[in-house]
């Protein structure tokens, strides 16, 4: 069941199980933006992704470097990936959880 608060502004708050156990707390202005954020939650939840993950798209992009390309690949083809991440991706989507 959604609640109220009792503060300025009026959230409705509800809270959704995750396959772990934890829960995770999702709040709405209004009962149709609330009911919206939880079915698009229990679908990610549905499909596997952990939707409490605090890795971001960077990190993940540093460790695929480090263990796919680095041991693979000559020193010139190791920098251009590198100038093509730091200039072109990673200040864009670098900050985006997964």
């Amino acid at each position: 069941m959604a609640k109220t608060t009792q503060k300025k502004y009026q959230y409705k708050t509800k809270a959704i199980q995750l396959p772990d156990g934890t829960r995770k707390y999702l709040r709405g202005k209004t009962q149709e933006e609330l009911d919206e954020k939880v079915l698009k939650a229990q679908i990610l939840v549905n499909s596997g992704v952990d939707i409490c993950s605090e890795e971001t798209f960077g990190h993940f992009a540093q460790m695929w470097y480090d263990i796919y390309k680095k041991p693979y690949l000559r020193e010139s083809s190791l920098n251009m990936i590198k100038y093509v991440l730091n200039q072109h991706i990673l200040p864009f989507i670098g900050g985006y959880r997964l």
